[in-house]
């Protein structure tokens, strides 16, 4: 299947970055969830001492 041991190498290393880039984007889309839930609660934090302001 495999010609050389070089051929072989340099596909496992293959594979190994594409599961990497895999789950880099995995991760990367659970943290945007993440943040983009937690996102309300801080806007609405931070305008909390301004409507106390205004009133």
């Amino acid at each position: 299947m495999f010609k050389d041991t070089n051929q072989l190498l340099y596909s496992f290393q293959s594979l190994a970055g594409s599961v990497n880039m895999l789950v880099m984007a995995l991760v990367e889309i659970i943290l945007f969830i993440h943040i983009y839930k937690k996102l309300p609660i801080m806007i609405a934090y931070q305008w909390q001492p301004l409507k106390s302001l205004i009133k």
